[in-house]
């Protein structure tokens, strides 16, 4: 009878994972952050810690692509917690540091651009520390495999390592293609062809392929998709005209 209660609420918690998963790869944040509250509600009520870790991070995330940057901090906080109390393994983790060095890279730009040299420092240091953790995390698991080699070009292009980022988004490119990861894979072109059009870039082709180019493959990817939240991320970049 117990072992029954047990399975039932794992299945429970395989659909919650599997609708936020979904949902947040599409964007569709309002959406995923009403199951991941409804997760967190059974979750506790079932007295259940290891899945908070996960869901947190989850939300630290969508905070993040909402822009509401305070919530982001306060999140991974709570996640951090149930993550230092427990043993957990890379499929639990992969979220959290995902979430931790796009918030890292966040600070880390915006110090850059607030001309905060003391924060700037302080930020990189955190993003190579969380950088270093999420890929070797994802040696273990593909999920967040592409985007991981999509960030460290981001941390490379912030240090002013521009080669050595073209290099990260080109093993990105590389695994996104052979994983299959075509959305991943679109994001990696926004970002290549938001980066290259930059005034600091060295570069303007990359692959023989111009920072326009980029959009256009991955405008035509979103519109095939209907991702109507990407549509309108490109359409605030440079590129995005």
């Amino acid at each position: 009878m117990i072992s029954e209660v047990y399975e039932n609420d794992f299945l429970v918690l395989v659909k919650y994972d599997l609708n936020k998963t979904l949902l947040l790869e599409c964007r569709k944040l309002d959406e995923a952050l009403i199951e991941i509250e409804e997760a967190i509600d059974f979750v506790q009520k079932a007295g259940f810690n290891s899945p908070l870790q996960e869901l947190y991070s989850s939300k630290a995330f969508i905070s993040l692509l909402m822009g509401d940057i305070e919530e982001v901090g306060r999140y991974l906080k709570l996640a951090d917690k149930i993550r230092s109390e427990l043993k957990l393994v890379p499929v639990q983790l992969s979220s959290f540091y995902r979430s931790q060095l796009e918030y890292d890279l966040y600070l880390f730009e915006e110090s850059q651009r607030h001309g905060n040299n003391l924060e700037s420092s302080k930020s990189r240091k955190q993003a190579a520390k969380s950088l270093k953790m999420l890929l070797k995390t994802t040696q273990k698991v593909a999920q967040y495999r592409t985007e991981s080699y999509k960030l460290k070009g981001v941390y490379y292009w912030l240090i002013n390592k521009q080669k050595k980022a073209l290099k990260w988004w080109y093993k990105a490119i590389k695994e996104g293609e052979h994983l299959g990861a075509r959305l991943e894979l679109a994001r990696t072109y926004v970002e290549i062809g938001k980066r290259l059009l930059e005034p600091k870039s060295d570069y303007k082709i990359f692959n023989g392929i111009k920072a326009e180019e980029y959009q256009e493959m991955a405008t035509e990817f979103f519109e095939e998709m209907n991702l109507k939240w990407d549509l309108k991320e490109l359409s605030r970049t440079p590129i995005g005209g």
